[in-house]
């Protein structure tokens, strides 16, 4: 199931990163469990653009001190 969902996004699980690999496998266990949502989901995205808006301030922060 997960190589037939990475390869239509033109990936293989080897070409993940450890924290993208722990992400999938943890919404892989989820999905197993029945634990998914769109309310979860929508939480979870929700969370990460946070996380990469953060991200990008850093970046920011560097690149306005150099």
């Amino acid at each position: 199931m997960i190589d037939s969902l990475l390869e239509k996004a033109g990936l293989k699980y080897e070409d993940l990163n450890a924290s993208e690999r722990e992400t999938l496998n943890v919404w892989m266990e989820a999905l197993q469990k029945g634990q998914v949502s769109v309310e979860k989901v929508k939480e979870y995205i929700d969370l990460m653009k946070e996380a990469v808006e953060q991200e990008e301030d850093a970046e920011d922060e560097i690149e306005d001190q150099q």
